[in-house]
């Protein structure tokens, strides 16, 4: 299990420098509020919180550490299935909770499939871990990954290629809702207008 007091010296670090950052930063630019800037500027020193806290709260930094482990220890070429069950012993080791090829229900407009969906992972209750031993990750990998985290009903989801050179270019954190996107307060032409 995760040990609270282990994150939170790194997380007071990480809010230490987003608010530092911020005071560097103007408060705006042409009248707009930071988090509303056009073309993805910086999110306001709020969202970006949320966003550390979030980060450390699912345990995903001691899942990607163990993927590293695992990879590292037996490098690429091999079958998902041995990847997933190195990776389950290395997630015991670290004392991590988790579930493997756990049986979920698929309701379709109201009745329950008896066809059901088996995840790879779920470490901690709420991080859905996908496995992977592909040449490359593709789009649709992570739109998979997107409908289980809808159907598990979990937020975050890693998905791990392990047949890659590095686990980091290998890895994808996934969203279940990606971050919205906030509109300028720019003045925008309606169709049909002039």
């Amino acid at each position: 299990m995760l040990c609270a007091g282990t994150t939170a010296p790194v997380a007071a670090h990480l809010r230490t420098q987003i608010f530092s950052q911020e005071g560097q930063k103007g408060r705006s630019f042409l009248g707009l509020a930071p988090q509303c800037l056009p073309f993805g500027a910086t999110p306001a020193t709020s969202d970006r919180l949320a966003l550390v806290n979030q980060a450390f709260a699912d345990g995903s930094s001691e899942v990607i550490a163990a993927c590293i482990e695992v990879h590292r220890e037996l490098g690429a070429g091999l079958l998902e299935a041995i990847y997933e069950e190195c990776l389950c012993d290395e997630l015991q080791r670290r004392g991590l909770l988790f579930e493997r090829q756990k049986a979920v229900a698929v309701t379709y407009k109201g009745r329950t499939l008896e066809q059901g969906y088996r995840t790879d992972l779920i470490v901690e209750r709420s991080l859905l871990v996908e496995v992977k031993a592909v040449e490359a990750l593709l789009p649709i990998h992570v739109a998979q990954v997107v409908t289980y985290l809808r159907i598990c009903g979990l937020d975050a989801g890693l998905l791990v290629n392990f047949n890659a050179e590095t686990i980091r270019s290998g890895l994808r954190r996934v969203f279940r809702n990606p971050r919205s996107f906030c509109p300028s307060a720019l003045p925008v032409k309606k169709s049909g207008s002039f």
